[in-house]
């Protein structure tokens, strides 16, 4: 419907004043509507850098959220995103939910909405190597997506990969033949990784906390480990699509990939990280053995003492790495 306009007309003028009138009407209703649309909900995404800290699983957020001063909250892609302070130092914090593609996606969403100093994973994991123990806290200086691998067929007794993938220079375990991760490159090709390193600045920060931190060894309920946790920096750790709760593969994993712990998360965003140039580190504390527990697997019971235990581990580094600057 269309108004001309004419000096000499009333009922027009009358008419346009009166549209006018209902375009402002709801404009007053729709102005409020708009501060939480999701276009202006780009909290804390400003000059300032954020260090990200991710966690997949529930018990870990629950273990960091208290930590943080500030607090804000967002959600993109239905990832929950919360900006605030940790020790003075403005972060980011991410739920991705548990596996390698939520956590991909949860952290280049992240490296979209943000100005990112450095992404960090925090929580719990499985040991693999026999000499560290439930509420250990590791920091592996690589990781390695290690179940990106060939399922081959058996011939005569035999497993034969196809003739386009290379035998791994690793050990395989049955069937399963790991294989490096192809990825893109900025000249249009692409190259094959196996490893994905921390971050320099981040991995030495880690090193310099690592002797004065003080650690949980007993639950809540009073169930104590028999000996005090420690943290270890450096070594390899890997990630994959399985919970692993198996002694025989876990021994694998050890031999192969020379592996501290084994997580679902960590590798995936290293690799993510690695492709956008942002620094990486992962803070990993031991909640079960992977399949190496004399009993039943104690990720249950233990979950919360290991949460602890890596935000522990945080806090000490944000500290560090913030008077370092």
């Amino acid at each position: 419907m269309g108004y001309t306009l004419d000096a000499n007309s009333d009922v027009q003028r009358h008419g346009f004043r009166a549209m006018v009138g209902k375009l402002t009407a709801a404009l007053l209703v729709l102005a409020p509507l708009a501060a939480f649309a999701p276009a202006g909900a780009e909290i804390g995404s400003g000059d300032d850098s954020r260090t990200a800290i991710l966690c997949a699983y529930e018990p870990e957020w629950q273990a960091l959220l208290p930590s943080v001063t500030d607090q804000q909250k967002v959600m993109y892609a239905g990832v929950t995103f919360v900006v605030g302070r940790i020790e003075g130092t403005p972060v980011v914090l991410i739920e991705s939910g548990i596996s390698q593609v939520n956590a991909a996606i949860a952290t280049q969403t992240a490296i979209d909405h943000y100005k990112l100093d450095g992404i960090i994973v925090m929580g719990i994991s499985g040991g693999i190597n026999p000499d560290l123990h439930i509420g250990d806290v590791i920091i592996p200086g690589q990781w390695r997506e290690y179940l990106d691998s060939v399922f081959a067929r058996e011939r005569g007794g035999r497993y034969t990969l196809p003739s386009y993938f290379a035998m791994p220079q690793t050990e395989h375990f049955g069937m399963i033949f790991p294989q490096p991760v192809r990825i893109q490159n900025s000249g249009g090709g692409t190259d094959l990784h196996t490893w994905f390193p921390a971050g320099a600045r981040l991995l030495d920060a880690a090193r310099k906390i690592s002797e004065d931190v003080v650690l949980e060894n007993c639950t809540a309920d009073r169930k104590c480990l028999p000996s005090m946790p420690r943290v270890i920096v450096g070594g390899n750790g890997i990630s994959g699509p399985a919970f692993v709760d198996n002694a025989a593969f876990r021994n694998f994993a050890r031999r192969a990939f020379q592996a501290e712990a084994v997580d679902m998360e960590a590798a995936a965003v290293a690799h993510a990280a690695y492709m956008n140039k942002v620094p990486f580190l992962s803070i990993r504390s031991l909640s079960d053995l992977a399949g190496g527990d004399i009993g039943p697997n104690e990720m249950e019971v233990f979950r919360a003492l290991a949460s602890r235990n890596a935000l522990a581990v945080l806090r000490a580094l944000l500290m560090q790495v913030r008077h370092a600057r």
